[in-house]
Order: structure tokens, then sequence, then C-alpha cells
């Protein structure tokens, strides 16, 4: 059986990597179409802003998620932004577990993720409980 690896893209391998990565990530950041757009993305990404990691099985870019760390009065947290690929139920555990590595290495207590409704089946199996709902207003 084939390994999954998760790997961290440093801002200066980006411009090498985004081929790769932004056709993924964009099929998740489509759901927040009316607050960013892909180069804005990459800009983030660039400027420390937002992590890019990819998935990769035998050097194929599988999935591009990205996260951020949000520093708060009594805790740091990694927030998953961005999750898009492919087969990831294959490789969702082992990645997380790479990402809770970084996470602890930065200081975070919490990791945490927004997602759409097809997350519920996922998260409790990698061991997320539902904290909060989010809801938009367009005005």
């Amino acid at each position: 059986m084939t390994q999954y690896s998760t790997i961290y893209v440093t801002p200066n391998q980006l411009d090498h990597i985004w081929p790769s990565a932004a056709p993924l990530i964009d099929l998740a950041r489509r759901r927040f179409s009316s607050k960013m757009d892909l180069e804005h993305l990459r800009e983030d990404i660039r400027s420390g802003g937002q992590q890019l990691w990819l998935v990769t099985r035998q050097d194929n870019v599988k999935a591009a998620m990205t996260t951020m760390v949000e520093t708060h009065p009594k805790c740091k947290v990694l927030r998953i932004m961005l999750i898009g690929g492919r087969d990831m139920h294959l490789w969702l555990q082992d990645a997380l577990h790479v990402i809770k590595d970084a996470a602890q290495r930065l200081g975070c207590k919490t990791i945490e993720a927004d997602g759409r409704l097809g997350w519920v089946k996922h998260a409790p199996k990698c061991g997320f409980k539902e904290i909060a709902r989010t809801y938009e207003l367009e005005i």
C-alpha cells in the first residue's frame, strides 16, 4: 500500500508548487469567493498569513490545505482554513497527525476548522467536537 505524505510548503517553494496546489485549494476557496480570490490567497501564504500544506502520494499532489495561527489572550489556535482534494478518507487522519504535531511545536492549544455540512461525517472520526455553527447574512 502506498503511503500518503503531508508536507508544509515554505513561502520560498510557493511559486514552484502553486500550479499543482491552486486547482485543489480552489475547490474549497469557492465558498469564500466573495471574500478572496486565488491571488489573494497566494499572497497571504507568501506573506506568512496562512500556511500551505500538500498531501502527496508517489509525488502526485492529492490535496492541498491552508492553516493559520490565531493568537488569543489565553492561547494560540491553529485554524484549518481550506482543504481541497481527492480521496480524503484515505489521507485525512495521517494529515491531521502532521498538522497536530506542527500546532504543538507552534505552541497552539487546539486545532479548529470550519467546514461544509459534509464534514459532519469526518470530524468526529478525527477527534473534532462541534463547538459552534457559522451562519452568514449577506447585507
